[in-house]
């Protein structure tokens, strides 16, 4: 199915090897790896937004999975042609533009697009650097600059990017925005326990596809891995005078319980499934069993309280 509207064929035309070089190094700012990096930079250096980060991190994992799962869904295709070969190019060049326009796969809506606004305007959203309208002034040009390289490349249509920004938008509002009254802890886990239903659709759309486990498997740990975060953070002391020998009971039921899930869900990712539905079966109880983990914490806190 064609989406466009004439733009790739304007882009091929007018655009000279040179933008396409440097839309190449640009688009690198929507890379997965290169979002993780600037993710990973905020959590090191500011400290009061490393819940946010946490929730940031758990929205991309679940985007990856939206994005993914309608990408089988529609099953709508890249265009066809590119403006640049890389063959003939130097050897730092060719490096560079490899991986950009050498793309496989569907092609509706764009993954870049999509993290890039979920990354951009989360920070924008959660950090205290310089104004509010400085922040996200900066985060829409990222933003838009991502999302043009992809069309500049010819790997996605116009379409394709304002999808992914509107689906970026969407959850980061669903998140950051809609729930204000909810605690920085909380809202990490609410992004996270979003991207576990996500990346079942990618799971389901892809017919039980091995990358899909292994995202299902990721965004199931991290939910997991950030409840501990959160639960054992909590001060000793006051919870030893307040809850007596309540609080060790639940620390070990809960420890036990994200074990068992985890021990689960690992052996699943390392196994291609050969039966959908067993598999289905098996990440459904893995994921019931990790989110009954937020339920522990929060009869922990009604017993603090």
């Amino acid at each position: 199915m064609s989406r466009g509207f004439g733009e790739i064929e304007f882009v091929g035309e007018q655009v000279p090897e040179w933008i396409a070089l440097l839309a190449a190094v640009l688009t690198r700012l929507g890379d997965l790896w290169f979002l993780l990096v600037v993710l990973l930079a905020v959590f090191v250096v500011a400290e009061q937004n490393r819940p946010d980060v946490a929730a940031l991190l758990g929205l991309t994992i679940g985007s990856i999975g939206l994005y993914r799962g309608l990408k089988h869904a529609f099953e709508w295709t890249r265009p066809e042609s590119s403006p640049l070969e890389s063959e003939g190019l130097h050897v730092v060049s060719e490096a560079m533009f490899q991986g950009t326009v050498t793309v496989g796969g569907y092609g509706f809506p764009s993954g870049h697009a999509t993290m890039a606004t979920i990354v951009y305007l989360g920070l924008a959203s959660s950090l205290a650097v310089g104004s509010r309208r400085q922040r996200f002034a900066t985060a829409v040009a990222i933003i838009g600059a991502v999302s043009l390289t992809r069309i500049v490349l010819q790997v996605h249509y116009l379409a394709d990017v304002l999808a992914g920004m509107v689906i970026g938008a969407i959850l980061v509002g669903a998140v950051f925005v809609l729930p204000r009254k909810l605690t920085p802890e909380y809202r990490a886990t609410l992004a996270q326990a979003v991207a576990v239903p996500l990346c079942g659709l990618y799971y389901v759309t892809s017919g039980g596809a091995t990358d899909s486990i292994i995202l299902l498997t990721g965004a199931l740990a991290l939910l997991a891995g950030w409840q501990f975060i959160t639960l054992y953070s909590l001060s000793w002391e006051a919870d030893r005078y307040r809850l007596g020998g309540t609080l060790p009971v639940l620390r070990v039921s809960t420890g036990a319980l994200a074990a068992g899930a985890l021990t689960l869900i690992f052996w699943q990712s390392s196994t291609v499934p050969t039966d959908p539905s067993s598999s289905a079966v098996q990440a459904t109880a893995a994921a019931i069993l990790i989110l009954l983990i937020p339920v522990g914490r929060t009869i922990h806190r009604r017993l603090a309280g």
